[in-house]
């Protein structure tokens, strides 16, 4: 593989590693969020018993509930975002492979013909006289 499609390839798995450890992250925060949610729905049904901070317990709870779904919300975008952003690299990592390879048989023919071969003593001499 030559080197700059190898440092493209590292740079995407770079990329790649990276977006992963950000889905990870977001997930964390996911849970953690869900964690308060049922934290804060244990707080509401023991402070539920006063009536007087029942309406306010209702209103955290469904603030939590709405900032949960938003959060889920972002997470599908953004899952959706960087599983598109992962298939097209891995797209375009094939097409560069096949190019490669097309490159590489290209480069075997030319090796391979008799016109090669027949210059060869040529190739060696002008490099012995230019070096």
């Amino acid at each position: 593989m030559s080197k700059p499609a190898t440092n493209k390839t590292a740079a995407l798995e770079e990329e790649r590693d990276l977006l992963r450890e950000s889905l990870i992250q977001t997930l964390k925060a996911l849970r953690d969020l869900e964690q308060e949610l049922d934290s804060m729905r244990d707080e509401v049904a023991v402070q539920g018993r006063n009536r007087a901070d029942r309406h306010m317990l209702k209103a955290m709870n469904e603030l939590l509930e709405l900032q949960l779904d938003t959060q889920k919300g972002r997470q599908l975008r953004r899952e959706s975002v960087l599983g598109r952003a992962l298939l097209d690299d891995a797209a375009r990592i094939r097409a560069q492979d096949l190019e490669i390879a097309a490159l590489r048989d290209e480069l075997e023919r030319v090796h391979n013909s008799r016109s090669w071969k027949m210059t060869a003593a040529l190739r060696s001499a002008r490099g012995k006289v230019k070096g």
